[in-house]
This record gives structure tokens, C-alpha cells and sequence, in this order.
């Protein structure tokens, strides 16, 4: 199978923890995130950073003079490098 296809372990280990994931999903969306209404945020971070604590990264929730960044580090074992950025607030109703 090529690289970037994934085995049939990998599905299978996804496939199994469907449920957990579902639930983590649903746990998230139930967390208010509203900047522009300063609704939940600080709480969002930290919820975001206690579920990257929990997959095992060296995480840091880093004050600004705005919202916090949470920073999280998973060490693999491979020479490449993944960069990914997300946002955990979201616009108002």
C-alpha cells in the first residue's frame, strides 16, 4: 500500500474508537468558543490542550494580549516535520 493511503490497521484502529471520537466531537461543539463576545474561549484553550495532553503532546498554552495559543508538540520518530494550524473560536450566532 503506498504512504499515503494508510493500512488496514490504521482503519481498523479508527474504526474501533469511532464511538470515542464521535463523543470528543460532540464535547467540543458543546464548548462556547466566541471571540467577539469574549464567550468561552480561555475554556475552549484549555479543553483544546487537555485533549492534545491526553494524545500525547508536550503542550503550551501561551497568554497573548488577546486569545490564548495552545501549542502542542507530538514527537515522532521520523526526520519530516508536520505544521498544522487551527482555530478553536468561532463567529456568533
Amino acid at each position: 500500500m503506498s504512504e499515503s493511503t494508510g493500512s488496514q490497521d490504521d482503519f481498523a484502529y479508527v474504526d474501533e474508537r469511532r464511538e470515542d471520537y464521535i463523543e470528543a466531537l460532540r464535547r467540543f461543539c458543546r464548548q462556547p468558543s466566541v471571540s467577539a463576545q469574549n464567550l468561552g474561549v480561555d475554556e475552549a484553550a484549555e479543553m483544546v490542550a487537555s485533549e492534545m495532553r491526553r494524545l500525547g503532546a508536550t503542550v503550551h498554552l501561551i497568554p497573548t494580549a488577546g486569545k490564548p495559543v495552545v501549542f502542542a508538540i507530538f514527537q515522532g520518530r521520523g526526520e519530516r516535520i508536520l505544521s498544522f494550524y487551527n482555530h478553536y473560536d468561532v463567529q456568533p450566532p
